[in-house]
């Protein structure tokens, strides 16, 4: 089975990766995020990106770097334990830590991707978008957003996007059509499962 790391920036198209992924695919997907919204739930706090990002970065603080990674790769092994997959996904890496330890515990099975897309690209699918907890912001303050997810804070708990996007085997610019993505996305894929 093939074990593969998902990240990418936001709106970047990561979500319709790991679609292409799950569609293609005979593929068991879990992501580092879910456990922050069943945690935020349990606590009663809606799950808004805002309050993703700053309870992530709390729980990376308070408990290892890599601790979405080691809860979320527990809770992959017990679901998927009994079934046949060609595919492990872990959705939304997004610390270079996390990716460490899955490459640790994986070893030559796991396979890292990141999406990423041209910053204007991403503003304007940012303005066409109307996702609950998001407002719509300025081009300024969209790219200061996406600098402090970029890990440019130099902080080590925070999300590190710019050397998660360095650590990748696999790096896919998504700046044309659904159909152009699926084709890079699967072809790549093919080629790791061989």
């Amino acid at each position: 089975m093939l074990i593969i790391g998902l990240s990418g920036t936001n709106l970047s198209g990561k979500g319709t990766v790991r679609e292409i992924i799950e569609k293609s695919f005979k593929t068991h997907s879990t992501s580092l995020s879910d456990i922050l919204r069943e945690d935020l739930k349990q606590k009663g706090i809606e799950p808004t990106r805002d309050a993703l990002i700053a309870y992530g970065n709390e729980l990376r603080k308070n408990k290892g770097s890599d601790i979405l990674a080691r809860r979320t790769s527990e809770k992959l092994e017990k679901q998927a334990q009994a079934q046949d997959f060609d595919i492990a996904l872990f959705d939304s890496v997004r610390n270079i830590t996390e990716i460490e330890f899955l490459k640790k515990r994986y070893g030559g099975r796991f396979k890292f991707l990141f999406v990423d897309a041209p910053v204007e690209i991403r503003y304007k699918r940012s303005l066409s978008r109307a996702r609950a907890g998001e407002h719509q912001t300025s081009f300024e303050q969209f790219k200061k957003i996406d600098d402090i997810e970029s890990g440019k804070t130099g902080e080590a708990h925070v999300q590190q996007l710019v050397k998660c996007k360095e650590a990748a085997d696999i790096v896919i610019i998504n700046k044309g059509t659904t159909e152009e993505l699926e084709e890079k996305v699967v072809s790549v894929l093919k080629e790791y499962l061989k």
